[in-house]
Parts: C-alpha cells; structure tokens; sequence
C-alpha cells in the first residue's frame, strides 16, 4: 500500500486568495482536500473529506466565523490548524491558541511561511508548546 501526502483542506472566500494557496499547497508536495468558502461549507467538506490538516482564514462569509467553524469541526475531527488573517491582533492570536493545535500566518502568506507551518502542525501534537507560531513578513 502506498503512503498518501497529507490532505489540506483550504478555507479562504477570496477565492483568488484560495487559487493562490491551493497552488502553493501542491506545489509543497501536499493534496488539497477541497476549498470552502464559508464556515459552513468548511464544515460540511471536514466532515466529508477527512483532512489531514485544515488552512482556515478567520474572516468568512456565512454566520460563522473560522474561530468557530473550527470548533465545531473539532466535535467531529480533531486536525491541526494553520489559521490565516489579515490582521495579526493579539486577541486573534489567543482566540487561536485557545481553540487548539495551530500555527497562525498574516496575509499575504508567503510559500516558505506556510511550508513551516505545515512542517510545525505536522510535527507537533495538538496542545503542545510547539506549534503556535506566528510568521508574517
């Protein structure tokens, strides 16, 4: 049987934004497990395609944000997350630390950024001091 790459499932509704990633994605050697737009459909596609790991921006369109989209998941699926943003607040920050397993990048997401970022959640458990990291240029 042959070893599969990890399966991200990409969470973004700019969806240039979420072109752009899936591409940076693949071109790391990793398989997307599909594109959502909203924290709804996030959920939805987690439940359905099983991630490996699951790239969330915070702010989505829908009634729910990538906070609590990612709490939900979590009832179901418990996966790293590396959460996006274009703004780096603290509260953002804690809000991501506090939720679980994550590394936290401000846009724009640079390839190397997000390279470190699935290297970290992919090497670290959930909860440990090891992942949380915040990367921006």
């Amino acid at each position: 049987m042959e070893a599969r790459n990890p399966r991200i499932l990409i969470v973004e509704d700019d969806l240039v934004l979420a072109m752009v990633e899936a591409r940076m994605v693949e071109e790391l050697g990793y398989e997307v497990a599909g594109k959502a737009r909203s924290g709804e459909e996030a959920i939805e596609l987690a439940r359905k395609n099983q991630p490996d790991a699951i790239l969330m921006d915070i702010k989505l369109r829908g009634n729910i944000d990538g906070f609590e989209a990612i709490e939900k998941i979590f009832n179901f699926l418990q996966v790293p997350v590396i959460y996006i943003s274009g703004h780096s607040t603290e509260d953002s920050y804690k809000e991501a630390h506090k939720i679980g397993c994550a590394e936290f990048l401000v846009k724009p997401i640079r390839s190397k950024d997000l390279s470190t970022a699935l290297i970290n959640v992919f090497r670290a458990e959930c909860g440990s001091s090891a992942a949380g990291n915040v990367a921006s240029e």
